[in-house]
């Protein structure tokens, strides 16, 4: 049973692998949209299928990003899309929303995102029925002389493990870097 009115804000992706710029984005969330809880949601099976790491590394990669820096009582990694078996992010939060009638949502999203609605599944249902927070990254036009996080993407981290770039020690968070090493993750 849902806790009467809380406000929580989604933040779904890949999360693959999860970097320094997933982190700002949580407390650029925290700091603008004022949520009681953040719900990062690692994306089961990517509505673009995109090939990605298995969910249970990306969950835990998730969780020790995060949690070192904001604590696990307000930021949470939700299975939400491996429970539901939703894709689509309008299913997921209609799920949400169904199984908790009594709590408000915002999705967080990327610039990124914005440019590129027009591919995602029922957008103009989506922003009907829940409250969109954008992010502002940099590398945008639309961002111009605004506060902006770095331009960084997990594909670029991805590509700097797999080369063993030394820069992407400055990317990825020590916790994530040390399951990466730990698991064998981004080798090839």
């Amino acid at each position: 049973m849902s806790q009467e009115g809380r406000h929580i804000a989604l933040y779904g992706g890949a999360f693959d692998p999860p970097h320094l710029c997933h982190v700002l984005a949580v407390g650029h969330i925290l700091a603008m949209a004022q949520p009681d809880e953040v719900w990062l949601l690692p994306c089961h099976d990517h509505a673009f299928q995109k090939e990605m790491t298995p969910f249970h590394h990306r969950v835990e990669m998730t969780r020790r990003a995060v949690h070192p820096v904001y604590g696990a009582e307000r930021i949470s990694v939700s299975l939400a899309e491996y429970v539901y078996k939703t894709s689509y992010t309008i299913d997921t939060v209609e799920r949400l929303q169904q199984d908790f009638p009594n709590d408000r949502f915002t999705l967080a999203v990327g610039t990124d995102v914005i440019d590129e609605r027009d591919k995602w599944h029922r957008w103009d249902d989506l922003v009907k029925l829940i409250q969109i927070h954008i992010i502002p990254r940099g590398g945008y036009e639309r961002c111009q002389g605004a506060f902006t996080l770095p331009e960084l993407s997990s594909t670029t981290v991805r590509e700097a493990l797999w080369q063993q770039n030394p820069w992407v020690l400055t990317a990825v968070p020590p916790t994530v870097r040390a399951y990466i090493d730990e698991h064998g993750l981004y080798r090839t």
